[in-house]
């Protein structure tokens, strides 16, 4: 990272307060792996760090965090690994049909999309379910 990059970086905190998610904060394995990041960003819509952390932590302890996996979990199970996250009943379908199409239209692996121009990335990521502008 260039110097001018850490400038801003500590300028922007220096006015809004650190970053939200610290590197140091994933779950393992979590800051390499876009479709984790996905997911716990999913988690993360209207609830507080600390229950989005609970419930993705709730979630890799029942299940693998993979598309495949959580395509195919128990609807309910789904729901009660992430029920600390709160709104579980909602993002636990969003989960679920996101694992789907990241099975179905990227064989599973979100990381062609990473290769993309930035622009063409977060259209292609908008597309997915539960992902909008912001979480893009």
């Amino acid at each position: 990272m260039s110097t001018l990059d850490l400038r801003s970086i500590r300028a922007l905190e220096n006015k809004y307060g650190p970053l939200w998610w610290p590197e140091d904060m994933y779950p393992e394995g979590l800051s390499s792996d876009p479709f984790k990041r996905i997911i716990i960003t999913v988690l993360s819509q209207n609830t507080s760090e600390v229950n989005c952390i609970r419930a993705y932590k709730g979630l890799a302890a029942k299940f693998e965090i993979t598309p495949e996996a959580l395509a195919h979990a128990d609807q309910e199970e789904l729901k009660e690994a992430i029920r600390s996250g709160g709104l579980y009943n909602v993002k636990s379908k969003r989960i679920k049909q996101l694992s789907k199409v990241v099975l179905e239209e990227f064989g599973g692996d979100l990381k062609s999309v990473l290769s993309l121009p930035k622009e063409k990335a977060k259209e292609k990521l908008v597309e997915l379910p539960g992902i909008g502008n912001k979480t893009a």
